[in-house]
């Protein structure tokens, strides 16, 4: 049974009322009942024909009749509701972006559609794993090194990547380099171009700069 999806967002032509935006998800009906896929292979093609010309009636078909499919399909690679429901408004997006360069010959329109959903599916599944052991490897350092041991093994890694959100660019790409992709600092430096005590000093700056953050955050609110 594929999951229900709101009532199609994608009418009027324009990138905010297409729903394209990040604050304005798809929203999923809570009674799961059976959505009902288009299933003549000509009528979808011809949808994406016209979805290639940027006609949003017809991405508002082809959204009501697969979204379901669609979030299924994403819904068993990431098994998350919030990451799925971001994945399929950019499956969308990418249907509405390359409906052209859709080929008969090569196989259905469905399985088109899916294999993008599937791939999107996939690149953020593997995008949140290394994220998962990115902060691993952060909060291990962070309470390893002297400078920064007081911080709890513990601390939550939404309140780490809400932490890390708020250093500046220039340490987030170094702490990125060094503890997500497994760079040394000085292969760091030379990716970005810096002197070797100037990433340093950035790792070091973001790494207090985070363990404050987590120290505000575990402290109990004043009534």
């Amino acid at each position: 049974m594929t999951p229900s999806i709101a009532p199609s967002i994608f009418a009027m032509p324009t990138l905010r009322q297409l729903g394209w935006l990040a604050d304005e998800r798809v929203i999923m009906n809570t009674d799961h009942s059976e959505s009902s896929p288009l299933s003549d292979t000509d009528n979808v093609t011809q949808l994406l024909e016209r979805i290639s010309k940027r006609d949003t009636q017809a991405l508002s078909a082809l959204y009501d009749a697969h979204a379901g499919l669609l979030m299924s399909v994403i819904m068993a690679v990431l098994k998350d509701k919030a990451e799925s429901e971001d994945i399929l408004q950019e499956s969308f997006l990418t249907i509405w972006n390359k409906a052209g360069m859709y080929q008969p010959h090569l196989g259905k329109p469905t399985s088109w559609m899916v294999t993008i959903a599937k791939n999107k599916a996939y690149d953020r599944y593997r995008k949140l794993v290394r994220q998962s052991e990115g902060m691993k490897v952060l909060k291990d350092n962070m309470v390893d090194d002297p400078v920064t041991s007081n911080v709890s093994p513990k601390a939550d890694n939404e309140e780490l990547l809400e932490g890390f959100k708020e250093l500046n660019e220039d340490q987030k790409k170094a702490i990125e380099l060094v503890f997500y992709q497994g760079f040394t600092q000085q292969e760091a430096a030379t990716k970005l171009d810096a002197p070797l005590g100037t990433v340093k000093a950035r790792i070091r700056r973001g790494l207090l700069q985070l363990k404050n953050f987590l120290n505000n955050k575990s402290q109990p609110k004043s009534r």
